[in-house]
């Protein structure tokens, strides 16, 4: 199938920011045939302000508004959703406040097209100049590096893939989605790389335990993706163990700074991402795939 990619953007209330990742995709060497801008339901005139400029003129760009803030799950099931139904085939990634090169998506489908690869995601580059990936760049011999998934920073995955796994369960709503669907990749058998000349520009994003901005998410989404993976790649035990650190990490240092609403959301987590049921979402997002239907070829 020739590349028809449908290059994906999820916004809220970030309108400059939004332009300027509208702007560098629209600009790439390889031009994306379908860009889908999800806006979670934004307050501060996010679509007027495009308008303005005439940057929703063309009929490559869909400006999708939903009518309540989804959060970044939500916006990333609904935008490849629709790409996928679209018969796009491939779905590029991005939140609205990434940048990526003018050659980004060229160098992302060259590698997909020569290696047969269904997931590929560029080579994030900080505010400083220095790559997310610092430290796998230095060790690696070669340009496309196997890579364990990440966030939705302008990652190029295929329709094959999509049809194989599903949508992004919408139910996270932030933080943890990406993740999740990392490892249902991981658990169909799907290889995945990081190509170190594709660079995507995207601040880094860190979180104190003291002062976690959001600590309820941070712990059930983690849950739900414990209870959701198969534990192929990760054993559910190191998982498991994982969460535990964070938990208690979170919960002294919210302790000794005082900062009770920070224990109190991690164990209100805790307890939904034990106890919530998540079938119906998995229906939802064809967690697992479409099925052999002709409909989703």
């Amino acid at each position: 199938m020739e590349a028809s990619v449908g290059a994906v953007i999820v916004t809220y209330n970030r309108k400059v920011l939004l332009e300027r990742c509208l702007r560098a995709v629209l600009e790439q060497t390889c031009n994306p045939a379908r860009v889908i801008v999800v806006d979670n339901a934004s307050t501060d005139g996010t679509e007027a302000h495009l308008r303005s400029l005439g940057m929703l003129d063309t009929r490559s760009i869909d400006f999708v508004r939903l009518s309540e803030n989804t959060g970044g799950a939500g916006g990333f099931f609904e935008g490849v959703k629709r790409a996928y139904e679209g018969g796009c085939s491939h779905c590029w990634l991005m939140d609205d406040d990434g940048v990526p090169d003018k050659d980004c998506l060229e160098r992302l489908l060259q590698v997909m097209e020569g290696e047969k690869i269904h997931y590929a995601a560029p080579n994030l580059i900080a505010d400083d100049g220095e790559s997310h990936f610092a430290q796998i760049i230095l060790a690696a011999k070669t340009e496309i590096i196997g890579f364990k998934g990440g966030p939705f920073n302008g990652i190029l995955i295929s329709r094959a893939l999509v049809r194989a796994v599903g949508y992004p369960m919408k139910n996270y709503f932030i933080w943890g989605d990406e993740y999740e669907y990392t490892n249902r990749i991981q658990d169909a058998g799907f290889p995945m790389v990081m190509v170190t000349s594709a660079i995507h520009r995207h601040k880094s994003t860190r979180y104190s335990f003291a002062r976690c901005p959001r600590p309820y998410y941070l712990v059930r989404n983690w849950a739900y993706s414990i209870r959701l993976s198969k534990g192929l790649y990760m054993s559910k035990r190191v998982q498991v163990l994982q969460l535990t650190q964070v938990i208690v990490r979170l919960l002294i240092e919210g302790s000794i700074r005082l900062n009770f609403g920070q224990v109190v959301k991690v164990i209100h987590g805790l307890a939904d991402g034990l106890k919530s049921p998540l079938e119906a979402h998995q229906k939802e997002c064809h967690w697992g795939g479409f099925g052999d239907s002709a409909k989703w070829q």
